[in-house]
């Protein structure tokens, strides 16, 4: 449901659904915009961090694929131009699950559950190396 607000300024559109969303209707998560349709994912603390990546083209295929799951998730672009992907707390095991799979360019880092881009080199919340895993045949 897009915003209704015919005079209301337009702030942009929300890094969950991509509505397009008024002064009057945004909030703010994590410094990106979000509509009132997710005022139930408004606070930061309900929502756990799942990926690291360089290029957003990676974040998207991954939302995308979240998303035919029926999986709610946001990207949120850092200072260092990380893109880190978010999904709401009590999603984050099974969106570990099913995206930790051996890739040429994701690493896994079991211990913290998230994934990250291999020019990232290290894992970007603990710091460990990743361990050498055998693509699936």
């Amino acid at each position: 449901m897009q915003c209704e607000h015919e005079d209301g300024n337009l702030m942009g559109s929300c890094a969950i659904c991509g509505d397009t969303t008024c002064g009057e209707c945004f909030q703010s998560l994590f410094n990106a915009i979000i509509c009132g349709n997710h005022t139930d994912l408004e606070d930061e603390g309900e929502w756990e961090l799942v990926g690291f990546f360089m290029l957003q083209q990676s974040v998207d295929e991954r939302r995308y694929y979240l998303t035919e799951q029926s999986l709610t998730s946001m990207s949120v672009e850092t200072d260092e131009d990380v893109i880190e992907l978010h999904v709401p707390a009590e999603d984050k095991a099974e969106t570990y699950t099913l995206l930790a799979v051996p890739s040429e360019d994701i690493f896994n880092c079991d211990t913290c559950q998230v994934i990250y881009s291999v020019e990232l080199e290290s894992c970007p919340v603990c710091g460990t190396a990743p361990v050498a895993k055998e693509a699936a045949e």
